[in-house]
């Protein structure tokens, strides 16, 4: 059992020389150039770093790209209403797909699910075997980032750990701390005196406050740790670094027990190991009945089209909250960008650069649970959900990430940037975007002719398959929901009939709790970074479900 606590990251391995050219004549001895692998690594990695100006052009990209289609929209209701019902079509017709999508999927997802929660769980000799193209066992590395967090919070999520198969052989925890959170070591310490004994190692570091060229939050502190586990279980330990892998584990999420197995058992299959990204579907479920039912539906749609885009087989994912990579992978890509701030679909479009294009991410169907906002009254619980809409919206600064990348690696295929450009361009902007369009278009339709028509009559094309498609569409989603609710009773105490009932009630408000608790902050954040805005990591408060 390790027993030591690790400060700071070693620097990289010495220069090496590599064999140059001989001289003209032929009888002169060789030369030899001395080349610096470690400046080159550093070159490498600081072309994949995010410019850090937040006045760069690339950053007001996303607030100027929603606040044209707010005007376009606009001037088309105030100078041609008519054609707003064209527009209400458009949108309507497609949210409809989007939604539809959804509810096929959905139950191939949890098929799926429940499928790989059957599986037999990992032996000693699995745990032990080498597989093919290593030349040790697979072992994990989970890196616990936390700050002014609950301790029992992160003792939850560590109990959940030590479940896991082979833990004390095959799992090393580090619990990475931050030196602005006064008594965080003491506190990394008693962890570390509770659960440390049901690991193979587990470390504590301590991410210094005010380093340079760092914005204070998750992906700093998680590079800050990669990098000490690295150095002791490579360099001290002597394990292979192909033979790694890294989680990046949020203080709250419960990770299913049979996670870590069915890792190895991809990981040791997949040849292109070092080219994946692992991702389980994310519910909001450790403490769903203690949300108020706005917050508690929004959850549980999350939930569904969580379970559904894993599923589907031509959707375009990207890493959410808890996920892992190979270290082989972290470390050619030069870990986390500390300056950035929504660092999980950051990390996957850093290394479709670092990789050329080839990275993918892979679902494993083992859901990772993680805590619902609450709050000590409802009006608090909504302002806590709306302030973490915020820290999720500045991820938008992908959009500009893409843009400041695409002519930095021209030998990334077109492709692939196209794919992820349009992903994240949909998810922050067209999709946000169309909801709220969507619904003032409603209202013009309403204001001119009396009623709406959103997906449908449309002279021509009203047809019944068309109609079929908005019942099922409809019956499939409260029947997700439905199930989403009832099965949430098994993962989190405090279940009442009355949260039925009050979800129920809320379904009419639906529109207008997205509105205010979705869209205003994803557009308040876009239009920040639009203004030059500082982005500021802002930690989601937790209590303990306990």
């Amino acid at each position: 059992m390790a027993r030591l606590e690790w400060d700071s990251p070693t620097q990289a391995p010495p220069r090496a020389k590599l064999p140059g050219g001989r001289s003209g004549d032929g009888d002169a001895a060789p030369t030899e150039w001395t080349v610096d692998p470690l400046a080159l690594t550093q070159e490498r990695h600081l072309r994949l770093d995010a410019i850090t100006d937040p006045h760069h052009w690339s950053y007001k990209i996303a607030g100027m790209l929603v606040l044209a289609a707010l005007l376009a929209f606009l001037a088309v209701a105030i100078y041609d209403p008519d054609n707003v019902f064209w527009v209400v079509q458009v949108l309507g017709l497609y949210l409809l797909l989007r939604f539809l999508m959804v509810v096929v999927f959905y139950p191939v997802g949890q098929m799926r699910i429940r499928r790989l929660q059957r599986r037999a769980p990992q032996t000693a000799a699995e745990g032990r075997a080498i597989p093919r193209g290593l030349t040790a066992p697979v072992h994990h590395v989970v890196i616990l980032a936390n700050f002014k967090e609950p301790e029992e919070v992160v003792a939850r999520t560590l109990e959940r750990l030590g479940e896991q198969d082979n833990a004390r052989e095959t799992l090393t925890v580090v619990m990475a701390m931050e030196e602005a959170e006064a008594g965080s070591r003491a506190k990394g310490e008693r962890l570390k005196a509770r659960f440390g004994a049901q690991f193979a190692h587990m470390l504590v570091t301590v991410h210094p406050a005010g380093l340079p060229d760092e914005s204070p939050g998750k992906a700093a502190n998680q590079s800050w740790a990669a990098k000490i586990a690295r150095d002791y279980l490579v360099y001290e330990v002597g394990m292979p670094l192909d033979s790694l892998t890294v989680t990046s584990c949020d203080a709250d999420s419960l990770i299913h027990a049979g996670y870590f197995s069915e890792l190895t058992r991809q990981f040791a299959a997949d040849p292109r190991r070092h080219e994946r990204i692992w991702q389980a579907p994310f519910r909001f479920n450790n403490n769903i009945w203690r949300s108020p039912a706005p917050i508690r539906l929004l959850g549980f749609l999350n939930n569904m089209v969580q379970v559904s885009e894993l599923s589907n087989p031509i959707a375009v994912n990207l890493p959410l909250s808890t996920y892992t990579l190979s270290y082989r992978l972290a470390e050619d890509i030069g870990y986390w960008d500390e300056m950035v701030i929504a660092e999980d679909w950051h990390i996957f479009l850093r290394a479709l650069f670092g990789t050329g294009g080839r990275v993918t991410l892979e679902p494993i169907f083992l859901p990772t649970s993680g805590d619902s906002v609450v709050g000590a009254t409802i009006w608090q619980a909504f302002r806590i959900f709306y302030k973490q809409r915020v820290r999720h919206a500045w991820g938008a600064s992908d959009i500009g990430y893409m843009f400041q990348q695409w002519n930095r690696w021209p030998d990334v295929p077109l492709g692939p940037k196209m794919v992820y450009l349009a992903k994240v361009l949909h998810d922050h902007i067209i999709f946000t975007v169309a909801g709220l369009l969507l619904g003032i278009g409603s209202i013009v339709m309403v204001l001119q002719h009396g009623f709406i028509a959103v997906a449908a009559p449309i002279p021509g094309f009203y047809t019944v398959t068309l109609q079929s498609g908005n019942l099922l569409s409809a019956g499939g989603t409260l029947a997700a929901w439905l199930y989403e609710h009832l099965t949430s009773r098994r993962a989190s105490p405090g279940w009442r009939p009355i949260r039925l009932l009050l979800e129920l009630l809320t379904w009419p408000l639906l529109a207008p709790v997205t509105l205010l608790l979705v869209i205003a902050p994803t557009f308040e954040a876009q239009f920040r970074q639009m203004f030059g805005g500082d982005l500021v990591f802002w930690r989601t408060p937790k209590k303990s479900a306990h």
